[in-house]
């Protein structure tokens, strides 16, 4: 159990490979200098259990490159990969994460750049990045496989997604879809478990829910699920709906929250 900052820049040179070892169980690793790219660079963590972390904080990543996130999937023997960027960064390029689980603190975290997801992995917010609160996240997010969005805090999304890559939601928190994105095709997860909470999904543009199947969820003895539809938009999507769903005291499993609302594909 230790915490260890590095204040000065991490540069990482084109074909570099950064790998952090956590071996100890509770271990932090901070970098507050920031991390500088200086073309395409592999960022590879390894924790020995799911409280270590390493954080990008203070100043966030800058330079010119593609960051790429834990693609060195089965070199290690890993049992939890978290990173973490809570500061705004600048680089020009974009970001792919292989495995593990990458952790947005600042709705900038990735730049401008899009975020590629080439393996099954997680993504958290660390903080509200709703609209309504410190979001929302503006990158695209291509779903090359399985996505899990887990969620205590809010996250809103104005990027575009594609991609056939599913798309699972836990946690109690709300993840927002703001774009069309008629280029995904991916199915939507949304399933309780008893004395759970997987909060909300809201659609707030047609098509945001791409093309693909959606499951709702909600059996005996949970707690909260729900989908929300925004403004007035039309979704083509097929829904397999289980259970009444509640979300902020108010019951439905999709539930239209303002303007007339259409689905056009089967709802059973």
């Amino acid at each position: 159990n230790y915490t260890l900052t590095q204040s000065g820049a991490l540069n990482l040179n084109a074909g570099s490979i950064a790998r952090f070892a956590l071996g100890d169980a509770a271990s932090n690793l901070v970098l507050s200098g920031g991390v500088v790219l200086n073309g395409i660079a592999s960022f590879g963590v390894n924790s020995g259990d799911a409280d270590s972390l390493v954080t990008i904080s203070g100043i966030g990543i800058s330079g010119t490159g593609t960051l790429n996130i834990n693609d060195e999937a089965g070199v290690w023997t890993t049992t939890s990969t978290r990173l973490a960027i809570n500061a705004a960064s600048t680089f020009i390029g974009d970001t792919t994460l292989t495995e593990g689980f990458l952790i947005l603190g600042h709705k900038d975290a990735l730049s401008a750049g899009s975020l590629t997801i080439l393996g099954a992995s997680t993504l958290e917010a660390s903080t509200n990045l709703s609209a309504s609160g410190s979001g929302p996240v503006p990158n695209a997010v291509i779903l090359a496989s399985t996505l899990t969005v887990s969620l205590s805090n809010d996250l809103s999304l104005s990027g575009i997604l594609s991609g056939s890559g599913a798309l699972t939601k836990t946690g109690s928190g709300t993840l927002s879809l703001n774009a069309s994105n008629p280029n995904f095709s991916g199915a939507i997860s949304l399933e309780t478990i008893s004395g759970a909470n997987r909060g909300v999904i809201v659609a707030n543009a047609s098509n945001a829910l791409g093309t693909g199947a959606v499951r709702a969820a909600f059996i005996s003895g949970a707690t909260g699920a729900q989908v929300q539809l925004n403004n007035g938009i039309t979704l083509a999507n097929a829904f397999t709906t289980t259970g009444a769903g509640a979300a902020g005291g108010l019951s439905g499993i999709i539930r239209s929250v303002t303007g007339a609302n259409v689905l056009t594909g089967n709802v059973i």
